[in-house]
Order: C-alpha cells, then structure tokens, then sequence
C-alpha cells in the first residue's frame, strides 16, 4: 500500500472501503480513468494507514525491548474530522478540528456525536461539550449540567430529569443565559418544558424522540447534539497543546471514598451533609481552579471558579448563592491556604467545608472552623 501511494501517479492506492461507491462513479463517468486529484487525497489516505500501522509497531517493540518503563502514550496522528469550525475561539481567528487516530490501545477514541440541529458547531461549543459531557456523565442518576465558557454553571442530580433541569438552571440565572446544557437521560416533554425561559445555545444528551426535535425546532439558534462520554470505568487521556508541545495526562477517575475522609474539626456533618460530598466533589472537579461549589442535597446553589486566589472563588460562589448558602456544603478543589475564604463562608451560613488539606496553615485553618463552628474534612487529594 506504501508502494501504491508513493507511486500514486500511475497507480491508484485504494485503502478505505468508504470510498468504494464514490470510486466507482468516477470510473463509470471517466471510462474507467481516476482524475489526479482523486489518487492524490487516495495516496494521502493510504500513508496515514500505513502511518498508524508504523506506529503500532513502533509502539509494540518499544514495550518489548523495554517492559518496565510505564508509558503513558505512544505515537498518535490527527487527521481532519470533516466538519471544519468556522472560525477560533473569536471570529478573527481561523480553526479546525482533527480527531486522534491512535494505534490499539491506546484510549484517545473521538467521543460519538451527532449534529441533529442548528449550526456547525463552534471551536467554543467543542470546549464546552467537552466539559458538560465530562461532567454530566459522572452521575447514575438522572442529572443536568450547565456550562459557559467551558466552566460548570449550574448542576444537579435528582429522581428525574425535569427536576435536574430546573435545579441546574435555577443556580445562577443570569450566567445560563446562553449556555451548553447536558443531560444523562433522554430528554422528555416535560424536560423541554424545563427549558422554557431560558435560551439555550447548545443542547446535549444521549437521545431526543421525535415529538422532543419537533418542540425544540421552534428555537431557531439551538444546536441539538446527541452523543455521551464514555463510561468513567473507561480510561482516556485528555490532550492539550503548550509552547508547540502535545501534553497528555489521565483523565482524573479517582473517587471520593467515605473511609478515607478525616474529620478535622470538634463539630461534625450529619448523614444528610455527608450525602451532599461525593455530589459536591464531582462538580468542582470539573471547576476551573481556584474553584469551590456550594451545594444543598444534590444540586448546586453557587459555584466560584477561575480565580485567582481561593478566598476570591468563595467570595464569587457566594454572591451567586445569596441566602441559600445558608446550610451549604461547601467543597474546595485545593487547600485554603488561609482561613479567609473559610470564614466569609461561614459568616454566610455555610455549615461543612470538604478540602485537601495540606496547607502549612491548616491548624489556623481547622481553629477558624471551630471557632465558626463548621464541620471540616480533609479528602487528601486536589482536582484543578
């Protein structure tokens, strides 16, 4: 096949299947003649299956000739999606899309989605789908996520969707305005009817009947996509560039686990507060750090996240949250370096705070906590 592309001039490299009907009618048309640009995008296609084939290879002797060095990923190659982005993340600025082609094995598969309605989507809708999709997959329970500008807004998980919806939207009503919105479950009636009074931009979730693509084709600027992430139990790696560089990591799958928890302070949570942990430590997970999530039951009443300092993320998620921070669960993607952020949520009426810990600080920490009377934990663990 490497041979046929080389010498694609003469020859035409036929390697995908897909290209079979299209190939033929060529040759119907042309009496049997393949056109140079046709052998030229077939040469192209058959070298990145040779490419891939190469790096299998590569990657299956590296293993061999040395088995104790862990890897976390081998060759991979980008090849173009098809769909194109009209422009970057603002209008001036050009863009593309390319899905990882990995060898066997390795877990950067495209996640399955497909457009159903409204515009191709935007370099700012992918980051976006990226993080409610994350997210929203993280519940067993029917559950909606809010993002804007690829940052949670709003979530919640409940006993059905409807519910979920509303909870997840009524967060912070004036960041959802035009948001990415998730679900976990196919989308009903009377979830659309959730929606109602909100404009939504982008509309996410496993499967939309029929009756539901008629109601939700009377907004016109709404981009319905159908598709989920994968199972948390599948490993992926998530990619991003820095300074010309590809920088791959694991997809964070760790999870909260009630034995490993400390209680670091004289007051302790009730059942119900601890109930509200692993619900809080999955959104603010997906915060962009500094971040902190305020929650009651399971569904969120503030989030604070992107920054600068801790203190500052808390300050934000409480002006979202205004009296219902009152009784919150208050969970931390890092340690509060100081016991200032920690205070003003507990002049607030915040009563549990869920942190790392680890801080050269945390006794004065953990005396505020006391001194507020709040519940303090220490997970052991970050999430930015």
């Amino acid at each position: 096949m490497r041979a046929a592309a080389k010498n694609h001039r003469y020859v035409v490299p036929f390697s995908d299947p897909a290209d079979t009907e299209s190939l033929l009618v060529e040759l119907e048309r042309t009496g049997g003649q393949v056109s140079p640009a046709t052998r030229v995008r077939l040469a192209a296609k058959a070298f990145r299956r040779t490419a891939l084939y190469d790096a299998a290879v590569h990657a299956w002797l590296e293993r061999v000739a040395d088995p104790e060095t862990p890897r976390l990923a081998d060759l991979v190659a980008f090849a173009r999606s098809g769909e194109g982005l009209r422009y970057g993340e603002n209008p001036h600025q050009r863009a593309d899309v390319l899905v990882e082609v990995a060898p066997p094995g390795v877990p950067l598969t495209p996640w399955p989605l497909v457009r159903l309605k409204g515009d191709a989507l935007s370099y700012n809708n992918y980051l976006d789908l990226e993080r409610a999709l994350a997210l929203v997959s993280e519940f067993d329970a029917p559950a909606a996520v809010v993002v804007k500008h690829a940052t949670p807004c709003g979530a919640a998980s409940a006993d059905d969707l409807p519910q979920a919806l509303q909870q997840a939207l009524g967060t912070d009503p004036v960041a959802r305005y035009g948001s990415a919105v998730a679900v976990n479950r196919p989308l009903t009636l009377a979830g659309v009817d959730a929606l109602k009074g909100t404009f939504v931009d982008l509309l996410v979730g496993p499967s939309f009947p029929a009756e539901v693509r008629e109601r939700l084709a009377r907004r016109p600027k709404l981009k319905l996509v159908q598709g989920m992430a994968p199972s948390r139990a599948t490993p992926r790696w998530e990619a991003r560039t820095a300074t010309g560089r590809l920088l791959l990591q694991e997809a964070d799958r760790r999870e909260l686990v009630s034995s490993e928890l400390k209680l670091v302070t004289r007051r302790a949570a009730s059942e119900e507060e601890l109930r509200s942990f692993p619900f809080a430590w999955k959104v603010v997970r997906h915060a962009r750090s500094n971040a902190v999530a305020l929650v009651r039951g399971q569904a969120t009443v503030g989030i604070g996240s992107g920054q600068t300092s801790r203190v500052g993320a808390v300050r934000v998620a409480l002006e979202v949250a205004g009296d219902r921070a009152r009784g919150s669960v208050l969970a931390s993607d890092a340690y509060f370096p100081f016991a200032d952020g920690l205070e003003e949520a507990g002049r607030a009426g915040v009563r549990v705070i869920l942190q790392p810990g680890g801080s050269i600080r945390d006794t004065e920490v953990v005396a505020a906590a006391d001194r507020l009377d709040l519940a303090m934990y220490f997970c052991g663990w970050r999430v930015f």
